[in-house]
């Protein structure tokens, strides 16, 4: 009888066990089952895996993960999934299907393993970006999608203590902003109203800016700065070797620094590696740079230099070849200046212009369709009246983003003309624009 109670206890026991483990499994049941394989290869410029696996807490969510050839991880992914299986095989089709949406945290780790940035989506639309030092401390975090702040902005050095702080409407200053050493004292204060500053002083973040209100330049001019690199570059036997026909191209990034001096420099594609010793040499002391400014603050920037390689040595690829000043009582001709001492000015300004352009811009289909991406330089007259008039192509893409570029210079409204000693007259201008697809998994 007790070996019978023992055996019925038992029994019971493992029921009980098998309805609580089944009860558990049922409440953390998903909306979907996840088939076939959980990890596939990664093939490309980076070898590694992909893994899958069930979110822990939200039910209709999954989590993909990266990781490089070691086994580091490299990005992690939470994404909300609409269907009801998912394989891992078939992540082409389920995103084609609208089945697969980045819902949660995106994050992005360097090789080390440490995380480098937080991207915060609610079904595709970004929401929030926090990026880290490599020490695992916030560097700087804002809310907003890829194109518009909308939201708080902080940054901290990298002590942890907060270096900035202010507010965006609609990419809009709107608030109060702040600067503070590294004990944290404000260094500088502004108050703005939907981007007018109305109090205080300007603040601008401690950033490396690709388009500043004012680039860098150098002091001299253009003129002057290809006098520099003829001299630096023209006693090189690389170079007088050179037939009079023979030019080679190489395109470079700068780094200017917010007091004019040249902090690095990148090399972006050369015809001729060997021309590389000539650039390192040339680079090596550079001339100092007017700096580029933001709301007339010095900042550090970026700066695309084009450079041609004959045989007096390196020079701007767009040398400006300066029109005569025209004196009081001469008539203007046809012709357009390249710099001028006013240059022409869209309406609102440099900012004013790349919202412009970001609001106007409609992706061709076709280079959406075959992955074609890239940026266009489009050369205009802005003429006396500030009218938009000759507009050419002069570096493009493909047929259809050049032809997309140049319908978005057409829609320009007039800008103010620009001005050589006093007089206004037509110049020539040359604006970049970027086509860059949205990247998902």
């Amino acid at each position: 009888m007790k070996t019978s109670t023992f055996l019925l206890i038992l029994l019971f026991s493992f029921v009980f066990q098998i309805q609580t483990t089944h009860s558990q499994d049922k409440k953390g049941e998903h909306s979907f089952k996840i088939t076939g394989k959980t990890k596939v290869p990664i093939y490309g410029r980076t070898e590694g895996e992909m893994v899958v696996g069930y979110d822990s807490i939200i039910p209709d969510h999954l989590v993909i993960s990266e990781f490089r050839k070691n086994g580091f991880l490299k990005t992690r992914t939470q994404l909300l999934f609409k269907g009801k299986k998912f394989n891992l095989d078939h992540l082409d089709e389920h995103i084609h299907k609208g089945e697969l949406l980045v819902d949660g945290i995106q994050a992005d780790y360097r090789e080390d393993e440490t995380i480098a940035s937080e991207l915060l989506y609610k079904e595709e639309k970004l929401q929030k970006q926090t990026f880290f030092y490599p020490n695992g401390k916030m560097h700087m975090s804002y809310s907003g999608d890829e194109k518009t702040l909308n939201g708080e902005y902080r940054m901290w050095h990298l002590s942890g203590q907060l270096s900035f702080s202010g507010s965006y409407t609609n990419n809009l200053k709107n608030g109060e902003f702040q600067l503070y050493d590294e004990s944290g004292m404000p260094i500088r204060k502004g108050v703005y109203r939907y981007g007018t500053l109305v109090s205080g002083e300007a603040v601008v973040q401690d950033l490396i800016y690709e388009n500043p209100d004012k680039q860098a330049y150098y002091v001299g001019g253009d003129q002057a700065f290809n006098e520099y690199l003829k001299l630096k570059s023209a006693n090189f036997d690389l170079v007088k070797v050179l037939g009079n026909d023979v030019f080679r191209n190489v395109s470079l990034k700068l780094t200017i620094n917010k007091t004019g001096s040249l902090s690095h420099f990148e090399i972006i594609s050369i015809e001729n590696p060997s021309d590389a010793q000539i650039i390192n040499f040339v680079f090596a002391d550079f001339p100092v740079f007017s700096p580029a400014t933001d709301e007339h603050v010095p900042v550090t920037s970026k700066l695309n230099l084009n450079l041609i390689l004959t045989k007096e040595g390196w020079q701007t690829k767009l040398e400006t070849e300066v029109a005569p000043i025209i004196e009081s009582g001469d008539t203007l001709d046809n012709s357009a200046y390249q710099i001028v001492e006013e240059m022409p000015e869209f309406p609102g300004g440099e900012k004013a212009l790349r919202n412009f352009i970001a609001s106007n811009v409609r992706y061709p289909v076709e280079a959406l369709q075959n992955g074609i991406q890239g940026k266009v330089f489009v050369n205009f007259d802005i003429d006396e009246k500030g009218n938009v008039i000759n507009i050419k192509c002069v570096k493009g893409v493909s047929l259809s983003l050049d032809a997309e570029a140049v319908r978005i210079i057409k829609l320009m409204p007039r800008w103010t003309p620009g001005r050589q000693k006093g007089k206004i007259v037509r110049v020539k201008y040359t604006v970049p624009i970027t086509f860059q697809m949205k990247v998902q998994m």
